[in-house]
């Protein structure tokens, strides 16, 4: 036989406790962001670079489809605005340039 189960009730489940404050969390509790940002106004310029991205993003939608140099344009434009990270630390190391990759073997070359 078998027995129907209960579903009108609802299910309870205890409050969660409290969260200590910050000043109250151990060091090694935290996360330290000091290896991407030098400082809280590094950081916000961070953030706000990443706010304007954002926005010319969002220009782009519906764009697209105007063909391929539209494509290129954007792809350009991402580029241009590759993130560098702690732009300014005095360790970071320039990417090594990257010589294009050659044509498989029958592919259409470009004139």
């Amino acid at each position: 036989m078998i027995e129907r189960m209960e579903t009108s009730s609802t299910a309870e489940a205890p409050a969660a406790p409290a969260q200590p404050s910050r000043d109250r969390i151990a060091d090694r509790f935290k996360w330290n962001l000091s290896h991407i940002f030098d400082d809280w106004d590094a950081w916000q310029r961070g953030y706000d670079e990443l706010e304007r991205k954002i926005a010319q993003y969002a220009a782009l939608q519906g764009t697209l489809k105007g063909g391929p140099d539209t494509l290129l344009a954007a792809l350009r434009q991402q580029l241009a605005q590759a993130p560098t990270a702690r732009s300014g630390s005095s360790n970071q190391q320039p990417m090594p340039a990257r010589e294009p990759m050659p044509a498989p073997q029958g592919a259409i070359q470009e004139r």
